[in-house]
């Protein structure tokens, strides 16, 4: 078990390419710090996997050459990631709704933030036309 903290930053393309090797970059270093039990790094995955898509996205709507900024702070059974973009931020009236009642919204992206708010054990987010900052914390129990 680690002792000490340790910080991984990404800087990615507004790609999705960079999805799949963002995440395998994370997960891996977690794994490799023995940070979280394999159950929370399968939640790490699904939650890095939606908050770099949903950066891309909206870096996408704004400009295509703006970059996701990712930021992992890895402790002993505790990890907190940053997920950064320039896009035009969310709706002021943004209410983060159950991961059940979300799955049932006729709309294409409305489960991203709540399955991460579901996976993670704290989300909050900051947002304004500047961009939006989404910050997740998982800890060994869920």
């Amino acid at each position: 078990m680690m002792s000490e903290a340790h910080t991984v930053r990404l800087t990615i393309p507004s790609k999705f390419d960079y999805v799949a090797c963002a995440r395998s970059i994370i997960v891996g270093a977690v794994e490799a710090r023995s940070s979280l039990v394999a159950e929370r790094l399968e939640d790490l995955m699904w939650v890095v996997s939606e908050a770099v898509t949903n950066a891309i996205e909206a870096n996408l709507v704004t400009d295509p050459e703006e970059v996701v900024e990712i930021r992992c702070d890895i402790e002993p059974g505790r990890v907190k990631l940053s997920v950064a973009d320039a896009g035009p931020g969310l709706p002021e009236s943004t209410e983060i709704q159950d991961v059940s009642s979300a799955a049932r919204l006729d709309r294409e992206g409305a489960i991203g933030l709540p399955l991460m708010k579901h996976l993670s054990d704290d989300l909050s987010y900051s947002s304004d036309m500047s961009g939006t900052v989404i910050n997740l914390e998982l800890r060994q129990t869920g």
